[in-house]
């Protein structure tokens, strides 16, 4: 097995996300699992098509982020 080659290096990173989807309004809570300079995977049993726009909320401990993002 083959690891795809990714643009920057990932860190393990275990946060509370909050995922809406802006077309339909969509929510779902879900995990992070991982972090980089370009973005962090969500663990979803139902992922979203590729260039869905969304809202993220990322929580962890006292602190989050709120961004916009595909």
């Amino acid at each position: 097995m083959q690891l795809g080659h990714h643009r920057a290096r990932r860190y393990s990173f275990h946060a509370s996300v909050e995922l809406t989807d802006l077309r339909s309004e969509t929510q779902t809570k879900e995990q992070t699992s991982d972090l980089s300079l370009f973005g962090c995977h969500v663990a979803t049993p139902n992922p979203l098509p590729p260039g869905t726009k969304v809202r993220i909320k990322i929580s962890h401990r006292s602190e989050s982020l709120e961004a916009l993002g595909r």
